[in-house]
């Protein structure tokens, strides 16, 4: 599956792992793929959240209130995925087919995200004031000016 996404995406789901023991944790979250969004510069998903105000550290101070870090040692070489997550990553493929995409970017995984307002990531999201349709409006709109900068080059 991972073929799938773009190089910027499939950096994304490198950070999530780096976040993910960054705070100690045996498994990859929505968190955490938040957390990786906002790091990755390049995506879609980075400037979307960006031109939010959403920053990484806030973001990381935010999810410090929600979630606890657990104990160093607690920390496997392999981390498992949540329940949430899996289905994150069949909804990105879904927002990718929906929007035509010939492959799964970061804003595919940010608009997935969006489909699981239980996860944390949602919390995390809503404790620093940002509504979904805020984000979904926000990739949207990018998505058209580049489809639009792309057609006027014709």
């Amino acid at each position: 599956m991972f073929e799938q996404f773009t190089d910027h995406a499939r950096s994304v789901l490198d950070l999530e792992g780096m976040e993910a023991r960054r705070m100690h944790q045996a498994y990859l979250g929505t968190e955490h793929l938040l957390l990786a969004l906002i790091h990755e510069p390049q995506g879609h998903g980075h400037r979307a959240l960006e031109s939010l105000g959403v920053t990484h550290a806030q973001a990381r101070r935010t999810l410090a209130e929600l979630v606890a870090e657990g104990p160093e040692s607690d920390v496997p070489d392999y981390l498992r995925q949540s329940p949430r997550i899996k289905h994150v990553m069949e909804l990105a493929l879904a927002e990718a087919r929906r929007l035509k995409s010939a492959s799964i970017g970061t804003e595919h995984l940010l608009l997935a995200l969006l489909g699981e307002p239980e996860g944390v990531a949602m919390k995390v999201l809503a404790s620093l004031g940002i509504k979904p349709e805020s984000v979904r409006d926000e990739i949207l709109g990018m998505l058209a000016e580049e489809r639009d900068g792309a057609a006027g080059e014709s």
